[in-house]
């Protein structure tokens, strides 16, 4: 959190928190929305803001098929 940010802002961005949780007799961090606050946009957002901010993902590889249909695409 920063100084400035609001009320509402701050609610959002801690409106969950990460709990252990049996599953299939293991245990299991999940992050799980507290109770007392209902919305969490603002988290969301800032979750999706830094997957954007990484690094790209490379365009795979072209398929055979692809290579072949560009070298012969003046066929017809």
């Amino acid at each position: 959190m920063y100084a400035g940010c609001d009320m509402e802002y701050a609610e959002q961005v801690t409106a969950e928190h990460k709990v252990n949780v049996r599953k299939g007799g293991r245990t299991v961090p999940q992050w799980v929305q507290k109770h007392s606050h209902g919305a969490n946009h603002y988290l969301d957002c800032e979750v999706y803001a830094l997957a954007a901010a990484g690094e790209p993902v490379p365009e795979p590889a072209p398929a055979p098929e692809e290579e072949w249909i560009k070298s012969h695409e003046n066929w017809i």
